[in-house]
């Protein structure tokens, strides 16, 4: 779905989109979104490598990247694959809070991505205790709800935007 949002093209069915080398980007979002005068940031919690989308990222003219690797420094929540949502969404909103101009991010969620075991079991609220694939989908997006729904309180009170 990312690809089709960035850049504005159905995603080829058998192929990566990413991985191919010649795609023009230059009616990609993040390029239109420069020419009105944003600063965007992409956040992905994997790593950049991950579909080559780093490469694809900084072609298509994002100007921050920050994937699993670029936050190594920060002590965050992680689970087997990268950096919980939890954490990109608190990031996100502090560099937007911070930021005096137009910014634009987009976040690249791993919680509720399938095969939808990156959350713990103490997370796992409508189906506690499940294994099962279907129920741990409706259990991660439960935790994305919460998230977002924290998130969401926090920039009411100090703006995120």
């Amino acid at each position: 779905m990312d690809f089709a949002i960035l850049t504005g093209v159905q995603p080829p069915s058998r192929v990566i989109g990413y991985t191919l080398p010649n795609l023009n980007f230059a009616q990609s979002l993040p390029a239109f979104l420069r020419t009105r005068g944003y600063q965007t940031t992409i956040w992905h919690g994997n790593n950049g490598e991950f579909f080559m989308r780093r490469a694809s990222f900084m072609r298509m003219g994002f100007d921050q990247l920050r994937f699993k690797e670029d936050l190594r420094s920060a002590t965050l929540h992680r689970s087997y694959w990268g950096v919980r949502d939890g954490e990109l969404f608190r990031l996100s909103a502090e560099q937007l809070r911070a930021s005096p101009g137009r910014m634009f991010h987009l976040l690249i969620t791993l919680d509720t991505h399938i095969p939808f075991d990156q959350i713990d079991g103490s997370e796992k609220e409508i189906f506690p205790g499940s294994h099962d694939y279907s129920e741990n989908y409706f259990n991660s997006l439960r935790v994305l709800d919460r998230t977002w729904h924290v998130m969401w309180r926090r920039c009411r009170q100090t703006p995120c935007w």
